[in-house]
């Protein structure tokens, strides 16, 4: 039994040493010229432990990269007291979370964008594993209390989905190409107030 549950945290572990790794050098070298031989040396793993857990190698590593910083990035708990009366407010602290999360980690995100676009099958790819992600936020919203419960899945996800690409576009655009705002907090203001109209909560 002891061994089974040393195996399990064993294999936990090397997949989040995989991960920060492979971040660590996404931040500093870009995607293009990361490679496997680097992620296993950096990590002082073997190459055959890596296509052990991520088989498609560079792309796989990626994708459960983006996952494992997005789910530790969604803390549940701060959705549990969300209602009717508090939501707007709740809104804009998750865009004021998500604006910080960028500036602090520019390098990882912009290498992000430019990987999605040098590549379109990745860029494909992508998009089909952001749509299974939102769909599980989704079935835990629903799971979590009765705000969410009201909103039919189909427009929650699709609210949730307008949410995303719309923060993905504005706060790229601000942050990674030109301001398009003087400050942060009026592109927080603005993306609050736009979100709550087009997502129809209020």
């Amino acid at each position: 039994m002891n061994t089974k549950v040393n195996r399990i945290r064993n294999k936990k572990e090397k997949i989040k040493l995989i991960y920060e790794t492979f971040y660590k050098l996404l931040n500093k070298i870009g995607y293009d010229k990361l490679t496997t031989n680097q992620i296993a040396q950096e990590a002082n793993i073997s190459i055959g432990t890596i296509y052990h857990y991520f088989p498609k190698g560079k792309v796989d590593i990626l994708k459960g990269t983006i996952k494992h910083i997005s789910s530790n990035f969604i803390d549940f708990d701060e959705f549990k007291s969300i209602n009717q009366e508090n939501h707007v407010e709740q809104l804009k602290k998750f865009i004021e979370k998500y604006i910080k999360s960028h500036r602090n980690n520019y390098q990882y995100h912009l290498a992000i964008q430019m990987a999605e676009l040098s590549h379109p099958k990745l860029f494909q790819s992508m998009n089909t594993s952001t749509n299974d992600f939102f769909w599980e936020i989704v079935q835990k919203l629903h799971d979590l209390n009765s705000f969410y419960k009201n909103i039919p899945k189909s427009i929650l996800f699709h609210s949730l989905m307008i949410m995303y690409n719309t923060l993905e576009a504005l706060v790229h655009r601000h942050l990674f190409i030109t301001p398009i705002f003087n400050t942060d907090e009026e592109l927080i203001e603005y993306l609050t107030q736009f979100l709550i109209f087009i997502m129809k909560f209020k």
